[in-house]
């Protein structure tokens, strides 16, 4: 209780630092920093009432994180390794020193208008090199550590239930610039702001050095930024104490959650089907998104009476479900029940890649799908299921194809080979340079009536002998 009470009065006995300049004052940032700056502050927008699991803040380590690998220094697809189940935003801008993200704050208002459960901060590193206009020379360790508690100030009135996640910075030595003395002496300062329960500390430092005494070049893209090996060991250090501060997270591609008024509309009158079906055995039951509600349609419906036409079915998939709302289809809905069916095959995964302005990683949206199948198979006990692929997709602006192939990788595995069987779909609409065959599209995302033919014959040749 003690410690928590000296770090608040630390917080609040800011105000006496305050100035005309320095890091605890709010500044903006001119150039290419501004629009980003205000780009951040239009997504903090979007976000208005709603909650996410982690809040990104900092530098360009930080910021980092969004960014491809494929690109210098860009860490995205091991964030999405190592976090893909929780939900996340990332308002950290490279070159920011405290005093600039201390104006994205207060006067940005990045932090407005919804809830984090977890802020990440990382800020600090920039006021040791850089000289701010006016200034003779860069920070000291402890003016610096004075723009991290202005920071810790203002999270926590903007956001009063997060916890805080405040992290030392990384060792640095570029350019003949040695930050490494410093970088120890700032995150000594910056410790004692900890609480140990809605303020947190962690100080990598030590692993990304060699024997305590300089930088592992080996983790660095130019001795201050990360590369993909020090991406790595950033997010290994991380991932236990998000793990313990975020216990029991389930992903939105898990969870039931429903769409607006029109998709409630239709799943009604779907629910009034099914109990006029009640009672009722099918041979096949299709559920899941865009192909397979494509054979309840004129582009469609030909190439499934020609494959299929001698068995029973009820198709039940819907254009654009992502697996949350087939989830609650299920669950909440009971979509699947009262009656018997056969053979259950699903496609589902395709649009949590881009429906409702949300984008899923492939981890993310295969685990959805695993949820979808549990609940399948509560429903339908008696059922074989037959778990098809993600389709080949790449329409303007939408590539989906890599990420289609890799959410496949995790779906193969969710066969069983007794229930549960899995068929790969994407191969048959690919040339052989990995591009889409475009003569079986309509439009990059739907099948037309040749693509439906294929499509239809690749998923009989797994059906008919489930169906004996």
């Amino acid at each position: 209780m003690k410690k928590m009470l000296f770090a608040w009065i630390a917080l609040f006995s800011l105000s006496c630092l305050w100035g005309k300049e320095g890091a605890a004052i709010p500044a903006a940032r001119d150039g290419w920093a501004g629009p980003h700056s205000g780009w951040y502050t239009k997504q903090a927008s979007k976000l208005a009432g709603k909650t996410i699991d982690i809040l990104i803040l900092g530098d360009s380590i930080n910021m980092a994180w969004q960014n491809p690998i494929a690109k210098p220094g860009g860490g995205k697809e091991i964030w999405n390794e190592f976090f893909w189940k929780y939900s996340m935003s990332n308002f950290a801008l490279a070159g920011d020193r405290t005093e600039h993200l201390l104006w994205r704050i207060t006067e940005g208002k990045q932090l407005d208008g919804y809830k984090a459960r977890l802020i990440i901060l990382m800020i600090g590193i920039n006021n040791a090199h850089q000289v701010r206009p006016g200034a003779e020379k860069p920070d000291t360790p402890h003016e610096a550590a004075d723009g991290v508690r202005a920071i810790l100030q203002m999270i926590r009135r903007k956001q009063p239930d997060a916890k805080i996640l405040l992290l030392g910075a990384l060792p640095a030595h570029f350019d003949g610039c040695n930050l490494l003395p410093w970088t120890e002496e700032f995150n000594r300062r910056i410790m004692p702001f900890a609480d140990g329960e809605t303020i947190l500390f962690s100080d990598f430092r030590e692993s990304f050095m060699k024997e305590g005494k300089e930088l592992n070049q080996e983790l660095f893209m130019d001795g201050i930024h990360l590369n993909q090996k020090g991406f790595t060991v950033y997010a290994s250090r991380l991932k236990p104490v998000i793990e313990a501060n975020l216990p029991g997270v389930e992903p939105r591609s898990a969870q039931s959650i429903p769409k607006g008024a029109a998709w409630r509309q239709w799943s009604d009158f779907i629910s009034t089907l099914v109990k006029k079906n009640a009672g009722k055995t099918f041979d096949i039951l299709l559920f899941g998104d865009n192909q397979l509600w494509g054979f309840s349609q004129a582009k469609g419906k030909k190439a499934w009476e020609k494959n299929f036409g001698k068995y029973s079915a009820f198709n039940l998939a819907y254009v654009h479900d992502r697996t949350e709302q087939l989830i609650n289809r299920v669950k909440d809905r009971r979509q699947l029940d009262g009656y018997r069916a056969r053979l259950v095959i699903i496609q589902a995964g395709l649009a949590n890649f881009y429906a409702d302005n949300l984008t899923d990683t492939p981890a993310a949206a295969a685990y959805g799908v695993s949820r979808l199948l549990e609940y399948v198979r509560q429903a339908q006990p008696d059922a074989k299921i037959l778990l098809l692929g993600i389709p080949a997709v790449h329409y303007p602006g939408n590539n989906l194809i890599k990420r289609g192939a890799e959410a496949d990788q995790r779906l193969a595995k969710l066969a069983d080979g007794k229930t549960v069987f899995f068929q790969e779909c994407a191969s048959i609409f690919l040339n052989p340079d990995g591009s889409l065959k475009q003569e079986l599209y309509e439009n990059g995302l739907m099948f037309n009536e040749n693509g439906y033919e294929c499509f239809a014959r690749r998923i009989h040749a797994a059906a008919a002998p489930l169906l004996q």
